[in-house]
């Protein structure tokens, strides 16, 4: 079930990207980048993909993965956020992703490790420290892409994909809890271990969501890139 949600996260991050893409090549005025509408949107598919990744470390952590699995997790997003920056530096230079999703959910996995079997309280707190910085602290010296991805910035560096660690990280912080609940619920368990056969596809995705995430993008793009030159 997990993954089945994280497939649903997905198909979401799709929809958007696709209508990105339209936006972009003036095919539509859906007003994705400003719209109140599509930016919450934007950010409930954002939320998803980074608390289930605050759960997921928890029941990783319980299911016995050692230190160098969890590296092996952690560096594997970590190279797919080092290949977005790349390919969007080349293709978006003034507005490339410097940190994204991907950033975000590697980094988290190294800073959430030692609070995994932290009390719920205290990582609760840890939450809303860093949501109480996000609403008070704006520092002129973290104004550039080699800091801005803290979050204390007063200015962001534009980006095509900004997911800083304040006040994001707080969000993998809540997923800590969750993933302990679900542990320490029957029915949770029976109800995340049940597989109906609808939700097979999104499971499947879930499952290879790395490779979906880093793929889907460039194929939109490129099949709206083509439309656009066709049709001019």
């Amino acid at each position: 079930m997990i993954d089945a949600l994280r497939g649903a996260a997905l198909i979401g991050m799709i929809v958007y990207h696709a209508g990105w893409n339209l936006d972009t090549f003036q095919f539509t005025e859906l007003g994705v980048t400003s719209a109140p509408g599509w930016i919450g949107f934007a950010r409930l598919i954002a939320g998803s993909f980074v608390m289930l990744s605050g759960v997921s470390l928890v029941l990783a952590d319980a299911a016995g993965h050692d230190a160098n699995l969890k590296l092996w997790r952690i560096g594997k997003v970590a190279i797919a956020a080092l290949l977005v920056t790349i390919a969007t530096y080349f293709i978006f230079p003034e507005t490339f992703v410097y940190f994204g999703i991907l950033h975000l959910i590697a980094l988290s996995g190294l800073l959430a490790w030692p609070l995994l079997r932290l009390h719920w309280l205290v990582v609760f707190g840890l939450a809303l420290g860093i949501v109480i910085i996000n609403q008070t602290v704006a520092l002129e010296f973290a104004d550039t892409r080699w800091l801005a991805w803290i979050g204390i910035s007063r200015f962001v560096p534009p980006a095509n994909d900004y997911v800083p660690i304040i006040p994001w990280f707080a969000v993998v912080l809540l997923g800590i809890p969750l993933g302990h609940m679900i542990l320490s619920q029957v029915w949770l368990q029976n109800l995340l271990a049940a597989n109906p056969r609808w939700l097979v596809p999104l499971g499947w995705m879930g499952r290879y969501s790395l490779i979906i995430y880093l793929i889907h993008q460039p194929i939109l793009f490129g099949m709206a890139s083509t439309a656009y030159y066709l049709t001019r």
